[in-house]
């Protein structure tokens, strides 16, 4: 039994799927982690609706004057088939909306900028494209490839999980959310 009151066995999905909703608190360790990493340049894979990109971002800015953020979701577009392909349980939120609280974040934190990309992650990561930051005490052009920090959290499917690596296994530290085990009854992947 573990300290939120799970069995070991127990994995997230199957849980989500029975009606419980009480999830262990490992975002405090995100804090932790963006304390020894100092990260300036950080992207997320799962913006969904912005609060995880203020509290990451808010970390970092301990540590710099400067931070960017890029954040990739879907947002409200989406396929027909797109949450059960991704295991998602969560509403959408309109770009718009993240947008505009990220916008209120920045006016409070001038040192914070952000670009946000919407669309599956399968598809935007491969654009050829991508917004760039063009540090402000260096000068030096970063690409979203080389940033310092990623948070792999987006969609769940094994294949979306492998592409958001792919993409991004050049930055110097990935974080991912996603680890699968089969559960004790062999419901998930």
């Amino acid at each position: 039994m573990t300290e939120d009151g799970y069995s070991l066995e127990t994995c997230h999905h199957c849980r989500v799927r029975n009606g419980y909703s009480k999830m262990p608190d490992r975002y405090k360790q995100i804090d932790l982690i963006i304390d020894y990493l100092k990260p300036a340049s950080i992207v997320e894979i799962g913006t969904w609706n912005g609060d995880r990109a203020i509290d990451i971002v808010q970390a970092a800015l301990k540590h710099h004057t400067y931070v960017h953020y890029w954040g990739f979701d879907v947002f409200e577009h989406v396929a027909d088939n797109h949450d059960q392909r991704e295991l998602n349980v969560k509403p959408h939120t309109p770009l718009k909306d993240v947008r505009a609280k990220l916008k209120i974040f920045r006016e409070q934190h001038p040192g914070f900028s952000f670009d946000l990309i919407k669309g599956d992650s399968r598809l935007t990561l491969h654009h050829p494209n991508l917004p760039v930051w063009s540090h402000p005490n260096t000068g030096n052009t970063v690409q979203l490839t080389e940033a310092d920090l990623v948070f792999i959290d987006g969609g769940h499917s094994v294949e979306t999980i492998e592409n958001d690596f792919d993409r991004l296994r050049g930055c110097k530290n990935i974080l991912m959310d996603d680890y699968y085990t089969p559960c004790n009854r062999g419901l998930c992947p």
